[in-house]
């Protein structure tokens, strides 16, 4: 995986990728790499959705939301540094010490029970990248 995969996922335009869950599952999950597409992350969309990286991201709300949300902040490297279980609407999280990382990435989804990532997983699967 390139040191750096939102520049890759960028430059290869993807618009989505799949993700490997901590119990091995795989999901697919789109891609949000423009400002406006970052911006509405899942607002407007209901469960079930599919998961959403926000590419160049380092915090997200969840002001507007329909239901209670799944986050995980990722390094520039893809590793996750950071997860947030059942966020619900009308709140707003940062990446901590990551805040100032200008390559750090969101993984996000409707809240539900089961697997999602855990801390210190790469969970972008290289080959959709």
């Amino acid at each position: 995986m390139a040191d750096d995969f939102a520049v890759e996922m960028r430059r290869r335009r993807r618009r989505a990728c799949a993700v490997r869950l901590s119990d091995g599952r795989l999901v697919a999950a789109r891609v949000a790499a423009t400002p406006l597409s970052r911006l509405r992350g899942l607002l407007g969309r209901r469960p079930p959705h599919p998961a959403l990286l926000l590419i160049r991201c380092h915090d997200i709300h969840t002001c507007g939301m329909s239901a209670p949300i799944d986050v995980a902040f990722l390094s520039g490297e893809g590793q996750v540094v950071k997860v947030e279980r059942a966020v619900p609407p009308g709140q707003r999280v940062f990446a901590g010490a990551l805040a100032c990382d200008e390559s750090a990435s969101v993984l996000e989804r409707f809240s539900q029970m089961g697997a999602w990532v855990e801390k210190g997983d790469y969970p972008l699967v290289p080959s959709s990248l």
